[in-house]
């Protein structure tokens, strides 16, 4: 027994160090300024990034579906690999060729996708899919990659700066190749998964469609988190626009994104120290606050409009563990990694039809209009969510977790 505790512990160590490495991405927040630095159009970078998000929604079931076959460390590594190539093809492309910088960003999006999905399912495996245990180390791991994330850009931009924009390119890959090294510590204290005959990639699909079919509470728990994801990170995203038209400058905006990352870690530590609630309604109260400050962003002056920003990061990192935990409950383990996967191929689906389109509401509407749909939809949702039907033999969803 303590021999099992001491290699969980270990292979948890080795998990965290895999988190922090990996999001030590100093391209993030930079790659577009890169991209304008290497004389491209406006458009040809709003290509690029519709790139990333077709190939995200492409490859993110296939890529659940491999990590369930294979295993999930060997999908984090594959990930690892490509995000050690993609940033210096970038960086080496970028200036001499659009399509084949365009390409090299699409082929970026299979680091997210390899990745995603297959590190919570193994997270929930090292935890011995224990959900009290699950969202405090998720609620951990997701603080570390969001202060990791605040720490990394700020690094980046110094590294502009001082060294040149080699020096993001060539930092981000190198930190997932330590990350690649990290996961070899997290292997031994995987349990079995060697079953009989592994089951075709096809016939995982049509298995894990009929879960979903059959499963209501899943379908809609990943419809929640596809649609959450697509409007929070849109809100992130524009968040830039909306601050300066209200009078914030370059440097203030850099500021409040780096608030706004460093409020959703302390959310997400919050989250994982569960007051004793459903997890159904702390997503459901949560989920109606963060409507409520998102659309405030749109009508309140500048002050107030940053307070609702970083507030509303805060909300989402305290909401997201819970709802983590959620979705794991209802996943069957042959088909953890594929359905972990698919709120995510919604998200890319979503940002490619709503990005563009609160891109237009925003300079052909009034701002608080477009802010104000936004906020009523995290609304409907946070009602949705509030009202989620049981299965016929519900898990229990309130425990107490110590504070």
């Amino acid at each position: 027994m303590q021999s099992n505790y001491r290699g969980q512990a270990q292979a948890l160590r080795a998990f965290y160090i895999f988190t922090g490495l990996w999001s030590a991405n100093f391209t993030q927040g930079l790659w577009i300024l890169y991209l304008l630095h290497c004389h491209w159009s406006l458009l040809q970078v709003g290509i690029a990034e519709a790139a990333f998000h077709a190939v995200s929604f492409l490859s993110e079931v296939p890529t659940g579906m491999l990590a369930d076959r294979y295993g999930r460390r060997l999908s984090l590594d594959l990930g690892l690999l490509v995000g050690t190539l993609s940033p210096l093809a970038t960086f080496w492309l970028a200036p001499r060729s659009v399509l084949g910088g365009t390409l090299s960003i699409g082929f970026s999006a299979l680091s997210w996708t390899f990745i995603g999905g297959a590190d919570r399912a193994l997270l929930y495996n090292l935890v011995e899919n224990r959900q009290d245990q699950y969202q405090k180390a998720y609620g951990r791991i997701a603080a570390l990659s969001l202060s990791t994330y605040a720490l990394a850009v700020t690094v980046g931009g110094w590294m502009v700066g001082h060294i040149g924009w080699s020096g993001p390119f060539i930092g981000s890959a190198l930190s997932s190749l330590l990350a690649f090294a990290a996961t070899f510590g997290i292997s031994t204290a995987m349990p079995p998964r060697t079953p009989e005959r592994r089951p075709k990639l096809g016939e995982t699909l049509s298995r894990t469609l009929g879960i979903l079919k059959g499963n209501r509470r899943l379908l809609i728990l990943v419809g929640f988190g596809a649609l959450v994801g697509s409007l929070v990170t849109t809100n992130h995203l524009y968040a830039q626009a909306t601050l300066m038209a209200k009078g914030a400058s370059v440097f203030d905006v850099a500021l409040v994104i780096a608030g706004g990352d460093l409020m959703s870690a302390l959310g997400s530590l919050l989250g994982g120290r569960r007051f004793k609630v459903s997890l159904e309604r702390w997503i459901s109260v949560g989920t109606s606050l963060l409507g409520v400050l998102v659309g405030m962003i749109g009508v309140a002056p500048l002050g107030l409009s940053i307070v609702g920003y970083v507030a509303a990061c805060g909300v989402d990192g305290a909401i997201d563990p819970a709802y983590e935990v959620m979705l794991n409950q209802e996943a069957p383990e042959d088909q953890r990694a594929t359905i972990l996967s698919m709120p995510s191929a919604g998200f890319s689906l979503g940002m490619v039809l709503m990005f563009p389109m609160f891109g237009w509401a925003l300079a052909n509407r009034d701002m608080a209009v477009a802010y104000a749909a936004m906020g009523a939809s995290l609304m409907g949702l946070a009602i949705l969510i509030k009202n989620i039907r049981h299965r016929d033999s519900p898990v229990n969803t309130t425990s107490a977790v110590e504070l």
